[in-house]
């Protein structure tokens, strides 16, 4: 092989080279929809100790919450075998539902919203895969963020009887787990089909006032344990 042939072939080899890094470092930007759905929470007093206890020592409410969502994010691909976005989620319709451990019963319900933004990494597995997976693109993943967390519509039912308690909101961290793959459906854009773990932090009732039968009682902030949930998602990537 000539001296020509050889510096041609560098040449090509080097486009190629090239070519792919640009490819790799692309950015992209997603959409996806999913819905989430918690492990039992259980939400007691902030002070049980307090003569404005809602709960009192030793009872707490437990319950399930379940929510439609929707999220954006940006990322990029440095890599072949590694991504990384920046996210947001927001579940806007949350349902929560439980009883306390009394007798009678006191059945609860409240609406929880949750903005949740993680900034998240991936290990592409079909880029560590001699030859690619072909259109699949598996991938495992993890992020770390914050979660600002609302719960409002606190109603609840004893022996009959109706009251409302107040609402709150909060911010805390949060953190997730990820599992999927996406697949190609043009060089520029991927179906995303997605699991996630998420702990997205506490709800908190504030003080206030509770309404029973017409009348106003004075009683103490609520909050729960740390929310973990499992959010299944679809989306789309656009790679710029």
């Amino acid at each position: 092989m000539g001296p020509l042939n050889k510096l041609r072939i560098a040449i090509a080899i080097s486009a190629l080279a090239l070519a792919h890094s640009a490819s790799a470092q692309g950015l992209y930007a997603r959409a996806d929809f999913g819905f989430l759905w918690a492990q039992e929470t259980d939400i007691e007093d902030k002070n049980c100790n307090s003569a404005n206890a809602l709960l009192g020592c030793g009872n707490s409410i437990s319950g399930d919450y379940n929510s439609p969502g929707a999220g954006l994010g940006l990322g990029f691909m440095p890599l072949r075998w590694l991504r990384s976005d920046v996210t947001a989620f927001y579940a806007w319709s949350g349902d929560f539902s439980g009883k306390d451990k009394l007798t009678p019963q006191t059945t609860t319900t409240a609406e929880v919203t949750s903005l949740t933004g993680l900034v998240n990494a991936y290990i592409e597995i079909a880029g560590l895969t001699p030859g690619g997976l072909g259109a699949f693109k598996p991938y495992v993943g993890a992020g770390i963020g914050a979660s600002r967390n609302r719960v409002k519509d606190v109603r609840s039912t004893v022996a009959g009887v109706n009251f409302t308690t107040p609402g709150g909101s909060n911010t805390d961290l949060a953190w997730s787990i990820a599992a999927g793959t996406g697949i190609q459906l043009t060089n520029s854009l991927a179906l995303d089909l997605g699991y996630r773990f998420m702990d997205i932090g506490r709800v908190e009732t504030d003080a206030g006032n509770a309404t029973v039968l017409g009348v106003t009682v004075p009683v103490d902030g609520t909050e729960s344990d740390r929310i973990k949930v499992h959010l299944v998602t679809v989306g789309l990537r656009y790679s710029f």
